[in-house]
């Protein structure tokens, strides 16, 4: 009767770890990145000139995990937004990425650019 009772605790403990990506270590910012994407597109979309952000982005940025966000962009991002002009956007807000973590699927940050 032990056993069963141990033997379900593990089956939970291993069903939880599978439906949950934060158990293995990833963080949650996919709702940040949305946010982001959306309120901040003026300054990192893939097209036309860097825009400096509006109040709210500068906000938004600020308060958000900018490397999880670069971690969590995924190449099909790539054809909205520039993973150049968010890392920009980034260190205009406060939230400078350090020198080689990455930016998307293809992009390190190479220098650090002055807020």
């Amino acid at each position: 009767m032990g056993s069963m009772k141990l033997e379900l605790m593990v089956l939970g403990v291993v069903l939880i770890m599978f439906t949950s990506h934060k158990a293995w270590g990833e963080q949650d910012c996919y709702a940040d990145k949305s946010t982001i994407m959306r309120v901040c597109i003026n300054s990192i979309k893939i097209s036309g000139n860097y825009v400096p952000p509006s109040y709210l982005c500068r906000h938004l940025v600020g308060t958000s995990d900018m490397a999880c966000i670069c971690c969590v962009l995924w190449p099909s991002d790539g054809h909205v937004v520039s993973a150049a002009k968010l890392i920009r956007l980034a260190s205009d807000c406060g939230q400078a990425l350090s020198v080689g973590s990455k930016c998307g699927s293809n992009l390190t940050v190479e220098t650090q650019l002055p807020p």
